[in-house]
């Protein structure tokens, strides 16, 4: 017998509850891109992001906002979305994983390997740059 969960599953509520979530995340998107110590109106930045990727030029917007974004925040704000969505995937992995839906990294042990990664990183850098000479 399936669970009642499973019986409940629609796929139009799925298509909207997506569509939602896309629409959450280029918002989001947006106002990384956006805000700042120099704030950005969203339709330039669209009109930044049109002309990047099709690779034609705008006259009308100054070329240091168009730095800002294409060189500055746009490969920041793309790095945040991935490194959130690999968090997800792996936390969805570790509750698939253990069948538990409040595993986390600590109970394998992941995060104390994580630290000790970072400390080893950190260490040999340090010696790195102290007998490089």
């Amino acid at each position: 017998m399936q669970k009642l969960s499973i019986l409940r599953f629609s796929p139009n509520r799925f298509t909207i509850q997506l569509s939602i979530a896309v629409l959450l995340l280029i918002l989001s998107l947006l106002c990384g891109i956006s805000f700042g110590s120099v704030t950005i109106p969203f339709s330039e930045i669209v009109q930044i992001l049109f002309a990047f990727i099709t690779g034609q030029s705008i006259t009308e917007i100054p070329s240091s906002t168009i730095s800002i974004v294409t060189n500055i925040r746009l490969p920041r704000v793309i790095l945040a979305a991935l490194v959130g969505a690999s968090l997800a995937i792996a936390g969805a992995a570790f509750q698939g994983l253990l069948q538990n839906p409040l595993a986390d990294p600590y109970t394998l042990g992941i995060s104390s390997g994580a630290s000790l990664g970072a400390v080893l990183t950190i260490f040999y850098n340090y010696l790195y740059l102290l007998f490089r000479f």
